[in-house]
């Protein structure tokens, strides 16, 4: 039998099917103008065409930073929660403090449902030894309620990450349905930026071209916002009108209740450890508290897991004016000064209250490599020997009534100052209060060719605190230290 040849279809006899076929032809039309549109969309949206400000959008980078990360490490210490957790603890110092990688995930304005995916997300990336999940979010929302500002946050964080299974079975959960596409696309949902923000879309515009052009930088959450504490006028605030925010409005959903359940039992399956954490807001911002407290104990008390409450005793001692955030509003975050205390306090609670097995990454080289020279490193840690701007003094310096384990001048190309650390090994002050010590050293420098001996106070670092050690310190002018010639710790 001859085989039939083949005939390819030419444009008069797609015509023919167009004409015979109508139903068809629209079908192939329709498909081909849906293509079209989806392909322009996931471009605009890919190259960020009509994303809002992104010099700002740290919940963004946030999760490229993590995944990143995870590409050759996994994450020991996970951390959920929203804004109270990103400018209340620092990743950094609590990787460096406990030897190992903490990651905070968390995005500002969401809620423990937000967390909960989240955490499934993260969960399929990484096999953390504890997570961590912050409490503010613990409240009376409804996902299918939110306010304008609460569906803005939430798309924000559902934007942003990156799983498509995960977050294609969260989004019935997290929105209505007329949110649906909006939750996909920046270009859907920001389009109007074509007539009334054009000037973002011209920075837009010039970012499309710049990207992948940053430096790597170790990034693991943290998001810096506030530096500057309470103020005497916030202060006269609080005694002429008390506190912005009353402990006994405190309620919680049944939806908070049912996601902490989840987040409970999903912990359990995947045999991680768990604990509730939460960050403080300044005393006299929060009246009643402790029927606040009460309250969300109904939620957490059903569980075995560890809540860390940072708002009572004995957690809240030493937090202070510069600790919280300068202002009157119901949401009142930490600033840097205050997360270290909030993130070394965490760390001791880890350390000698959990028992918990953690990687000792602090024995391998590569996670110095990864850590070293960032915040909180040297207080932990020591220079290398090859470090030429951040310099050894002393090891094992015997003083008149104490033993320096190490002195060093950090960051010596600054011209504006140098700071000086000294570390002393705590069992040499056991049964003293460190609060009420300094070191007083006196110090060989060398300047203008000549050399020179002066004494000098370091006081007691109280936002720093290591396992082993006691760190003082101060900041110097610029120097060339000699040695450190004598000195002793005497009362403040």
């Amino acid at each position: 039998m001859k085989r039939r040849k083949k005939k390819s279809l030419t444009g008069a006899d797609t015509k023919s099917i167009c004409f015979s076929k109508p139903i068809l032809c629209i079908l192939i039309k329709s498909l081909f103008i849906i293509t079209l549109f989806v392909s322009v969309i996931l471009y605009l949206d890919i190259k960020g065409y009509f994303d809002l400000n992104e010099s700002n959008n740290h919940t963004k980078k946030k999760w490229e930073s993590f995944y990143s990360f995870t590409e050759k490490n996994s994450v020991d210490v996970l951390l959920l929660g929203n804004s109270h957790l990103y400018t209340g603890i620092n990743p950094k110092n609590l990787s460096l403090a406990l030897g190992v990688n903490a990651f905070i995930l968390a995005s500002p304005g969401t809620n423990i449902a937000d967390t909960y995916f989240c955490l499934k997300e993260a969960l399929a990336r990484t096999d953390p030894k504890l997570v961590v999940i912050e409490t503010y979010g613990i409240d009376d929302f409804n996902p299918f309620e939110l306010s304008k500002a609460g569906v803005s946050d939430q798309l924000k964080s559902f934007y942003a990450r990156k799983n498509f299974f995960v977050k294609l079975r969260s989004m019935p959960y997290l929105f209505t349905s007329d949110n649906y596409l909006y939750a996909w696309s920046n270009t859907l949902r920001n389009h109007g930026f074509i007539f009334n923000n054009r000037d973002q879309l011209r920075k837009n515009r010039v970012l499309m071209t710049k990207k992948g052009r940053r430096q790597k930088e170790l990034y693991l959450g943290r998001y810096i916002c506030f530096l500057n504490g309470i103020d005497d006028k916030l202060i006269g605030k609080y005694d002429s009108l008390g506190s912005p925010v009353k402990g006994v409005e405190y309620s919680y959903s049944n939806y908070s209740y049912d996601y902490v359940e989840r987040i409970v039992n999903l912990c359990k399956r995947e045999n991680v450890e768990l604990i509730f954490l939460t960050l403080p807001m300044y005393e006299r911002h929060i009246s009643d508290y402790s029927v606040w407290r009460d309250k969300l104990s109904e939620i957490l008390d059903r569980y075995p897991n560890r809540w860390v409450n940072m708002q009572t005793k004995p957690y809240y001692c030493g937090f202070e004016r510069w600790s919280f955030q300068n202002t009157y509003k119901g949401n009142q975050h930490m600033t840097y000064n205050g997360s270290l205390l909030a993130t070394y306090k965490l760390a001791g609670f880890i350390r000698d209250s959990l028992n918990i097995s953690l990687p000792e990454r602090d024995k391998d080289s590569k996670w110095h490599d990864l850590f070293y020279g960032s915040e909180g490193y040297f207080d932990n840690f020591y220079p290398k020997d090859n470090d030429r701007n951040n310099i050894c003094i002393c090891r094992n310096k015997r003083l008149r009534n104490v033993v320096l384990d190490g002195c060093f001048l950090l960051d010596i190309d600054n011209k504006d100052g140098n700071r000086l650390i000294a570390k002393i090994d705590k069992r040499m002050l056991k049964g003293l209060k460190f609060e009420d010590l300094k070191l007083r050293i006196l110090l060989k420098f060398e300047m203008d060719g000549k050399e020179q001996v002066t004494r000098l106070d370091l006081t007691y670092d109280i936002l720093h605190k290591p396992e082993k050690f006691v760190i003082f310190n101060s900041f110097i002018k610029p120097v060339h230290i000699k040695e450190i010639v004598d000195g002793a710790i005497i009362k403040r």
